[in-house]
């Protein structure tokens, strides 16, 4: 008895070999009708669309470097107030009954450790 060659469609269609698996796992074969289209788009992109994009900037490209550090350093501002104001209530606030404890140094050692 001869092999059947099977080809890439045939491994993936509903009766194929790998039906039960992909069946088990919830994908959808028949979301995927061919291996050639991108499943993430519904259609290909027209070419006068792609024509119509700007063409890349290699040498000179534009960044977003100072939003992203300003964002870094206003949420850097947010965790040090956070960290001072529970280490502040912890000491000096409830120093009789509890005191510090291992978290707070813990969130201490985290904050000195990882800041840059």
């Amino acid at each position: 008895m001869a092999a059947k060659n099977l080809t890439i469609a045939d491994l993936f269609n509903s009766s194929g070999p790998f039906a039960l698996l992909l069946n088990s796992t919830g994908a959808d074969s028949h979301n995927y009708p061919s291996l050639n289209s991108n499943p993430l788009l519904s259609e290909p992109i027209p070419l006068d669309v792609v024509a119509s994009w700007p063409p890349p900037n290699y040498i000179n490209p534009e960044t977003k470097h100072p939003q992203m550090f300003a964002w870094e350093l206003s949420l850097l501002s947010l965790a040090v107030i956070a960290v001072v104001l529970r280490l502040y209530v912890r000491i000096w606030m409830m120093r009789p009954i509890w005191g510090i404890g291992g978290d707070d140094w813990g969130v201490g050692v985290a904050l000195v450790r990882y800041t840059p």
